[in-house]
């Protein structure tokens, strides 16, 4: 019987499963990292439970998006990242009939936590398709614990 190594899956990771891996990562690993260097000129922040997500800069690059974003702890627990999810959003939640949530999904992820312990202050990056926002429309986050119910809503323009 031969033996199946166990799959790893890496920090950064790849939504794309037509493309190699290796080939992604070249494309996007140094544009993350200079990101990641930059002094922020966004700062949309949501504080709940004593988790804080901010989004702290948002680059248009060719025909991505790169996202940066910081998770703070200070709820006295550790936080186990489970999901972040990216919406494009149109219409007004009182308002069945027009309200729409499209979902946006990443072509990379870049240094994304594992968890965030108590006191921990974390940044990592997401690469989304191109994408713009229509007079109305707005952009969602929702950030989740892995095996739990905690979430972090992040609703901006």
């Amino acid at each position: 019987m031969e033996k199946v190594p166990k799959k790893v899956i890496p920090r950064e990771t790849v939504q794309d499963f037509s493309v190699s891996f290796k080939k992604v990562r070249e494309k996007f690993q140094e544009p993350c990292e200079t990101l990641l260097q930059l002094p922020e000129r966004k700062n949309s922040k949501k504080k709940v439970q004593g988790l804080s997500l901010t989004v702290k800069n948002l680059y248009h690059v060719e025909n991505k998006v790169y996202v940066q974003f910081e998770i703070e702890n200070y709820s006295g627990v550790r936080f186990d990242f489970g999901k972040l999810e990216l919406f494009k959003v149109s219409g007004k939640k009182g308002r069945n009939a027009s309200h729409q949530e499209q979902e946006l999904l990443p072509l990379y992820r870049h240094k994304v936590p594992k968890k965030v312990i108590h006191g921990q202050t974390i940044r990592f990056v997401y690469v989304f398709p191109k994408f713009h926002l229509d007079k109305g429309e707005r952009i969602k986050i929702n950030l989740s614990e892995g095996n739990t119910s905690r979430i972090v809503v992040l609703t901006f323009k």
